[in-house]
């Protein structure tokens, strides 16, 4: 059997289909979150008739806040919530830091139980329970500030390609002696 291979455009459409199809769903079952979100806060059902007395319960909370931490408990009971199993010989030690790395990512970066709980909520409340996992790259930017440069030591900031130069001050003038006040003109001591 010959191996068939995706193009990226193709991989890209059937994706868009998938992510069309999912939120057609979800639109077909709008309604119905609506109402459970409602009677999960115990509003009034809407068939209320004036000047009768109407009835409303919170037994979609009771039953959803008594089924939650159940649920919690099953994957936050043990240390792990991922674990990775060696697939040939020698794969031990990768299985077992590549758990330890998930599990510290899902727990301590991303907050896993708050995660989980808002997850499994919105499965017992709104019938569709979502996450969405991504790869952030984010890049920290320390800001510097730098005084009395000459034109080479500015051209050697400038040709560092992880420096952005953001704001330039060019000062016309005498050159100030390193250790003297740029202000007054009186030696720094």
């Amino acid at each position: 059997m010959a191996k068939q291979t995706m193009t990226e455009e193709q991989l890209k459409a059937l994706l868009d289909n998938y992510i069309d199809d999912s939120y057609n769903a979800y639109q077909e079952v709008d309604g119905d979150v609506q109402r459970a979100v409602s009677y999960y806060l115990g509003r009034p059902y809407g068939n209320e008739v004036s000047g009768k007395s109407s009835v409303t319960t919170r037994e979609v909370a009771e039953a959803v806040d008594g089924a939650l931490p159940q649920l919690l408990k099953i994957f936050t009971q043990s240390v792990d919530v991922v674990e990775f199993t060696p697939q040939n010989d020698g794969d031990a030690t990768v299985a077992e830091n590549v758990t330890q790395y998930v599990n510290h990512i899902f727990e301590k970066d991303n907050s896993g139980a708050i995660l989980m709980h808002n997850w499994f909520w919105d499965a017992l409340v709104n019938k569709v329970g979502i996450v969405k996992a991504y790869w952030d790259v984010k890049e920290d930017a320390n800001e510097e500030e730098y005084f009395n440069l000459s034109q080479d030591e500015l051209g050697m900031l400038m040709q560092e390609p992880s420096v952005e130069i953001v704001e330039q001050e060019e000062i016309m003038g005498e050159p100030i002696p390193v250790g003297v006040d740029p202000m007054t003109g009186e030696p720094l001591i």
